[in-house]
């Protein structure tokens, strides 16, 4: 069974090619989800991390090492430390959609939920308790 991780507004990021991807949730594996601890860690230290570096033109291309000016910064050290700074100061806020929601197969890029109808559709339903 698969959950539904709403945010409150589109997180552009990288695609595989490197080209913008705007993403409005994700469809995670609902156990795996529950079970993590690092939910909100995902969310807040990683995915809206590389969204800061995209808006810079910054991506990655061997997993989590990334350059700047030349110079190889990775995840969690000093550089990575101030884009994380600069996204915690994002409006960006997540909800787990409680009820049955059929998400299709192109409605999502990979786990991402990439469909801007389906998420406003969602969105204008409400009742929602945002994280």
């Amino acid at each position: 069974m698969n959950t539904l991780v709403l945010f409150n507004r589109p997180v552009v990021v990288p695609d595989d090619n490197d080209e913008k991807l705007e993403i409005y949730g994700l469809v995670v594996d609902h156990d795996k989800w529950e079970s993590s601890p690092f939910k909100t860690g995902y969310i807040y230290r990683y995915l809206l991390v590389v969204a800061e570096l995209y808006k810079e033109g910054i991506v990655s291309k061997h997993g989590l090492d990334f350059e700047k000016d030349g110079v190889t910064f990775y995840y969690d050290d000093p550089t990575w430390k101030e884009y994380e700074k600069r996204a915690r100061k994002s409006d960006l806020r997540y909800a787990i959609v409680e009820e049955a929601v059929e998400i299709d197969e192109g409605d999502c890029f990979e786990t991402s939920l990439t469909n801007r109808e389906k998420w406003s559709e969602l969105i204008e339903k409400g009742g929602f308790v945002w994280l």
